[in-house]
């Protein structure tokens, strides 16, 4: 992933990075695109450094990124995310059921149930879906869902090939996100 800006005082900038460098580690973990890095963001612990392994020119860095900033209402959506029980691996994506707990956290809805996608997940073996934090899923091929649970029981009969066209609420639209299953 590649550094088109760093923000004048940021916390990157702060650290180091500078606009040109390859993104190719983040605490660790390899990131090989912008969906990897958003996930990993949303995965970090709050308050602690970010480590970035970076690629600038021939020479391979390390920089440790202080980020002090407050949480954003997504970071809030990790919070409530239960790795264990929100994680819907064939999407690579962990849940959360819509509720009265995320009043404040997420806009209104144009749908009332369903499941917000908090974060993607590392996983290589799951499906490239073009979720995003945020996007807050409604059908799994017209059928409604209203729990992480139900998502799972409506994906769980697609194998291998064949395609999926999953309704998602994003920024206030409705939208449909079609793809072929892993």
């Amino acid at each position: 992933m590649v550094v088109a800006d760093v923000a004048l005082g940021g916390a990157a900038r702060q650290a180091g990075v500078q606009v040109g460098d390859v993104v190719d580690t983040f605490d660790g973990h390899p990131v090989d695109s912008l969906a990897a890095i958003t996930s990993a963001i949303y995965l970090h612990p709050a308050g602690r450094p970010v480590v970035l392994g970076l690629l600038r020119g021939s020479q391979r860095l390390t920089l440790q990124v202080d980020a002090p900033e407050a949480k954003a209402p997504a970071d809030q959506l990790v919070d409530l995310a239960n790795p264990e029980k929100g994680l819907v691996a064939k999407l690579g994506v962990v849940g959360v059921d819509v509720s009265d707990r995320l009043a404040g956290i997420i806009p209104p809805l144009l749908v009332g149930s369903g499941v917000v996608v908090a974060a993607r997940t590392l996983d290589a073996t799951s499906v490239e879906t073009g979720l995003q934090a945020g996007d807050v899923i409604h059908a799994v091929n017209r059928s409604q869902v209203d729990s992480v649970e139900a998502l799972r029981r409506a994906l769980r009969p697609i194998g291998p090939g064949e395609p999926v066209v999953l309704q998602v609420e994003r920024q206030g639209k409705l939208a449909f996100v079609w793809f072929d299953m892993e």
